[in-house]
């Protein structure tokens, strides 16, 4: 039952990320040509980054740990392709 609950968070994370990413990534670009729209994706990427935090609890997992599980992940991919 767990990893079933680890799933639908990992889905639930991920369809919240990339319109996040999506909204923020259009304010960075809009900044200088139309702020008042910067603006407002500015507000909205506050809100939703706060519901994502009230949603997820997210906690600090250092940078080392972080690539240390994409890299084992990546050799554990390539050991059961190459297999």
């Amino acid at each position: 039952m767990p990893a079933k609950i680890g799933i639908v968070a990992t889905l639930g994370v991920s369809a919240r990320r990339i319109p996040l990413r999506v909204a923020a990534m259009a304010r960075r670009a809009l900044a200088r040509t139309e702020p008042a729209t910067a603006d407002a994706l500015a507000d909205l990427v506050r809100e939703w980054c706060r519901e994502l935090g009230k949603a997820c609890e997210p906690r600090w997992i250092p940078v080392s740990a972080q690539t240390g599980l994409q890299v084992r992940t990546m050799l554990d991919l390539a050991a059961r392709l190459c297999a």
